[in-house]
């Protein structure tokens, strides 16, 4: 494997291709939208949720994916968005916060001025949140203004 310490060369058109270049180019593509979204390798069921694209980490710029942590009630779960970075490459891990999906929902019902979280309005009017230290999130909205908001942890999500 060459990474880098000798010259690298690329050589077109050599010998026939297995798929032609088109298909090749929107497999491409796909592969691209689909690790932009967190499908691979951390969204393996390709679902997309309100926060999906939308929430992103203010250390290391990945986007955040939700998962789905045990509580203390057999059989129960919650969604938690925890950062790709976490879990990328060995030397490459954030150290970002996780955040409750319920907490998210929280904060943007407060910064949307809506007495509880609607998805159609906050897709309509979040362009972005990006989670900044500890317990900070910006939201950036469509109409170019931001807000920022602070959410209490209720216990350590790390």
């Amino acid at each position: 494997m060459n990474t880098g310490e000798l010259p690298q060369y690329f050589v077109k058109d050599t010998h026939e291709a297995i798929i032609d270049m088109d298909t090749f180019e929107r497999a491409q593509e796909q592969f691209a939208r689909n690790r932009e979204m967190g499908r691979f390798p951390y969204n393996h069921t390709g679902k997309k949720y309100p926060f999906t694209m939308k929430v992103i980490c203010g250390r290391c710029k990945r986007h955040y994916t939700r998962q789905l942590w045990n509580t203390s009630e057999i059989s129960k779960k919650r969604p938690i968005w925890v950062c790709t970075g976490k879990k990328a490459e060995k030397y490459r891990r954030c150290d970002s916060k996780n955040i409750s999906e319920a907490k998210l929902m929280e904060a943007s019902a407060a910064v949307l001025g809506i007495p509880e979280f609607d998805e159609n309005i906050f897709s309509d009017k979040v362009e972005a949140i990006t989670v900044q230290g500890t317990d900070e999130l910006l939201f950036c909205l469509k109409d170019g203004t931001e807000v920022t908001r602070h959410w209490i942890r209720s216990r350590p999500l790390n």
